[in-house]
């Protein structure tokens, strides 16, 4: 589903740019040079500033996910909890890092249209139980 939004926003975002184009110069053969020279404008503008409004609000969005399923897990109390309790709940991890016997598991909180999440809600692992809960950032 998630590709299914990147490809249909980057489809968007060209067919704008392509028909701003293609009417700005259509307006501008028949004499309706400044209506054509906005239709230019805002197809480039979409072109340059959609993919910045999306890094821009979705951002803004995960980092806020993040925050709240942080303090859901807290409240839940999964310290001491065992990896299976933690499977059951959020399911499987979306990355596991291993460092010295330490497993740090990410599960990812915000939904399926951010492309890229650059933070994620963070299992310390140790010996099968959490250790710690927090917010792990890319």
């Amino acid at each position: 589903m998630r590709d299914l939004f990147l490809v249909s926003w980057l489809f968007g975002t060209a067919a704008f740019f392509l028909i701003g184009v293609f009417f700005g110069f259509r307006l501008i053969l028949i004499k309706k040079k400044w209506s054509g020279v906005i239709f230019i404008l805002a197809g480039i503008i979409a072109l340059i500033f959609n993919p910045i409004v999306n890094l821009v609000t979705t951002d803004n969005f995960n980092h806020r996910c993040c925050e709240a399923a942080l303090e859901n897990a807290k409240l839940g109390d999964y310290v001491g909890a065992q990896s299976e309790v933690i499977r059951k709940q959020f399911g499987p991890p979306y990355r596991i890092q291993t460092s010295a016997g330490v497993e740090y598991w990410a599960y990812r909180t915000s939904p399926w249209f951010v492309f890229k999440p650059d933070e994620f809600l963070g299992f310390e692992m140790r010996e099968g139980k959490v250790a710690n809960l927090y917010i792990e950032v890319d």
